[in-house]
């Protein structure tokens, strides 16, 4: 193993090419990669299973073509006798989404820790893409302090529409509905109730159903004005809370810009001892459109006055990411109007 090698957290929202950027890790000799360790479906997946969730299975979704599984790599992790990953539970998901850095959650770190230590057992380093810890970078930073932590962010209003023609074009309403959870299991939190607040949209706006076929109904009737600023608040706080815990960013529509994209590869490098090939990054510029398609113009003037609220009472330690944050939605403001 690399002598600067150090466990590798990617911190990701749903459609940022967060997968993508994993694979590009994962094809390296000296890493393992650990694919969505709070996935639910890691509760109920066993040996036999595993092998059926690929990403030729879903093809819409624009994953790297390879044939490995995502889940692989848990595969020592998995009882012949009983479904699910050792050690997973499915609280992790979303019932602790916003835990506080000094939180006892022994569950959880030992979860882990025991990932990092079935890499290190076999000399590899482990590198974890998380779709489901943007509310928590602080707790995981804390409690993982050798572990290089990154956060991969897209513009909001193109990840949005990604999540959108998926949910059209596959019949997958998840990457839609998954932020509207978490809202509704943590209205009371203050940071929530402010950014859901300031977006003018409440949990109420929202249902939780568990099964497809009422996910899809939910997506169809919840009006697309009201997905988009749930999004979007969901976006703000959790980029919010993220950014200030990670040694690196990386904006992915950016990633088809040579020097920026070099620029990333020796950041990666110095961070993590790994050398990535990002060479075949797809452009995911932003989403133009000419008639404020959902009142997003609108919406991210909101969410823009919800980052001044959240800036005035919870200032941010660290790098302040206010910057970032303010010339995005400037910038989307601007492509809406």
């Amino acid at each position: 193993m690399h002598d600067t090698a150090r466990p590798v957290f990617l911190h990701a929202g749903w459609r940022t090419a967060g997968t993508w950027l994993w694979s590009a890790f994962r094809r390296r000799d000296e890493v393992l990669g650990l694919y969505e360790p709070l996935n639910e479906s890691l509760a109920t997946l066993t040996l036999r299973t595993l092998g059926s969730m690929r990403p030729a299975a879903t093809p819409t979704s624009n994953h790297p073509d390879e044939q490995r599984p995502y889940f692989e790599e848990f595969a020592p992790l998995f009882s012949s006798r009983t479904p699910g990953v050792a050690g997973f539970r499915r609280e992790f998901v979303y019932d602790s989404f916003f835990i506080a850095p000094d939180t006892e959650y022994p569950e959880l770190r030992h979860y882990l820790e025991s990932l990092v230590q079935l890499a290190q057992t076999n000399g590899k380093t482990p590198v974890m893409k998380f779709c489901r810890a943007l509310g928590r970078v602080g707790w995981m930073r804390k409690n993982f302090p050798d572990a290089a932590q990154i956060f991969v962010m897209r513009d909001p209003f193109s990840q949005w529409m990604s999540a959108w023609r998926l949910s059209n074009d596959d019949d997958n309403p998840h990457h839609l509905l998954a932020p509207m959870r978490v809202w509704t299991l943590h209205k009371d939190h203050p940071l929530v109730a402010l950014v859901v607040k300031a977006l003018r949209i409440s949990a109420s706006d929202f249902v939780l159903p568990t099964k497809h076929a009422p996910s899809r109904k939910a997506v169809r009737t919840t009006p697309a004005h009201i997905l988009y600023r749930g999004f979007l608040a969901f976006w703000l706080l959790t980029a919010y809370l993220a950014l200030p815990e990670c040694e690196l960013a990386i904006e992915t529509e950016r990633l088809n810009e040579s020097d920026y994209r070099l620029h990333v590869q020796r950041e990666v490098e110095s961070l993590t001892g790994i050398a990535v090939d990002l060479s075949d990054a797809r452009s995911l510029g932003n989403v133009a459109t000419s008639n404020d398609f959902f009142g997003a113009a609108q919406a991210h003037e909101d969410a823009l006055r919800a980052l001044a609220l959240l800036e005035d009472i919870a200032p941010a330690g660290g790098k302040a990411p206010g910057p970032i944050l303010r010339e995005k939605l400037t910038e989307q403001v601007q492509i809406a109007s």
